[in-house]
C-alpha cells in the first residue's frame, strides 16, 4: 500500500504541474477566454515544437516511476497504466479547479499532438483512465499477482487502441487531406461515435482484464 500511496502522490502532482502549463498556454493563446479553444488557434512554431516534446516527455516520466516502482514487465505496465490513469483523471480536476473547465464531460479537447493532433469529448480519456486505474491499482495492491497477456488478450488491446486511436485522429487527418495545415486555424470539433468509442474501449479493456484471470 505504502507503494501505491507515493505513485498516486506522484501522479497527482505531476498532475498540477501539467494543468499549470496548459493555464499559462491559455492565458496566451485565449486570454479572456479560459473556458474553451475552440475556434481553434495555432500555435507559434517555437512554442508547438516545445509542446510536442513535452508530450512525450511527461509519459516517459511517468514511465520511469512504474519502472522503479515493480519489477517484471509486465507489472510495470500495469504500474504504468495506474500513474497514467491517476495523473490523466487529475489533470481535469486541477484544470476544473483553476479555471472552471470543463463545464461537461461532454467538452472537447486537444487529448494529443502526436502523430497529429487527437480530438475528442473529455469522458473518452477519462473512462479510459478510470480502467487504467481499476487494473493498475488491483495488480499494485495483490504483490503475489504475475500478469499473463496471452493472443487473445494482446489482441483485444492492440485492436481496441487502434481503433480509438482511429477515432481521436480521424478530425485532423480529414483536415490535413482536405485543407492542409491551414485547416487547423478557426477549427471546431464536432460528432463523435459513441458506439465505436465504447467498442474500442470494450477490447481495451478485455486486453487489460483478461491476463489477470487465474
Amino acid at each position: 500500500m505504502r507503494k501505491l500511496g507515493w505513485l498516486s502522490l506522484f501522479s497527482v502532482s505531476m498532475a498540477y504541474v501539467e494543468a499549470a502549463v496548459v493555464v499559462y498556454l491559455r492565458e496566451i493563446y485565449y486570454p479572456g477566454t479560459l473556458t474553451s479553444i475552440f475556434p481553434l488557434k495555432t500555435m507559434s512554431p517555437l512554442n508547438f515544437g516545445v509542446e510536442l516534446g513535452r508530450e512525450p516527455a511527461t509519459l516517459l516520466m511517468l514511465a520511469s516511476v512504474a519502472f522503479l516502482a515493480e519489477r517484471g514487465k509486465w507489472r510495470r505496465f500495469y504500474a504504468f497504466l495506474y500513474v497514467f490513469g491517476l495523473w490523466d483523471i487529475f489533470y481535469y480536476l486541477w484544470l476544473r479547479l483553476f479555471i472552471h473547465w470543463p463545464g461537461s464531460l461532454k467538452d472537447f479537447d486537444i487529448l494529443f499532438l502526436i502523430p497529429v493532433p487527437w480530438f475528442g469529448p473529455v469522458y473518452a480519456p477519462v473512462l479510459a483512465a478510470l480502467v487504467f486505474i481499476l487494473a493498475g491499482g488491483y495488480v499494485l495492491v495483490k504483490e503475489e499477482i504475475t500478469p499473463r497477456p496471452n493472443l487473445v488478450s494482446l489482441a483485444c488491446f492492440l485492436v481496441g487502441s487502434a481503433i480509438l486511436f482511429a477515432l481521436f485522429v480521424f478530425p485532423s487527418v480529414e483536415l490535413i487531406l482536405t485543407r492542409g495545415i491551414e485547416g487547423f486555424k478557426g477549427f471546431v470539433p464536432g460528432g463523435f461515435s459513441l458506439p465505436l468509442y465504447l467498442s474500442g474501449l470494450g477490447l481495451l479493456f478485455s486486453g487489460i482484464i483478461l491476463p489477470l484471470r487465474g
